[in-house]
């Protein structure tokens, strides 16, 4: 977990709407991390309203990104070899 960022954000960027965001790579987290996360997260919000987050929360916005590298050899068995080999 050394070096692992995490960026939370609780605040309203439009005064008029409720914000929260949360950016962390969950592979780079572990399961470690993400345990002292998720603790951090219920001394910094509380408890209930981590539970109320976590079951009510609206996502409006969700960035994915896939770490392939970890994905295995034939994950695509259908994908060309390399991008050369269309020359």
């Amino acid at each position: 977990m050394k070096g692992t960022k995490v960026k939370l954000s609780l605040y309203p960027i439009n005064k008029q709407h409720r914000f929260g965001r949360i950016e962390f790579n969950p592979n780079k987290l572990g399961k470690v991390g993400k345990a002292i996360l998720r603790r951090m997260l219920i001394e910094l919000l509380d408890r209930d309203t981590v539970l109320k987050l976590y079951f009510n929360a609206v996502v409006t916005l969700l960035h994915l990104t896939l770490d392939t590298t970890n994905l295995g050899r034939n994950i695509y068995p259908n994908a060309r070899q390399s991008w050369n080999d269309e020359r």
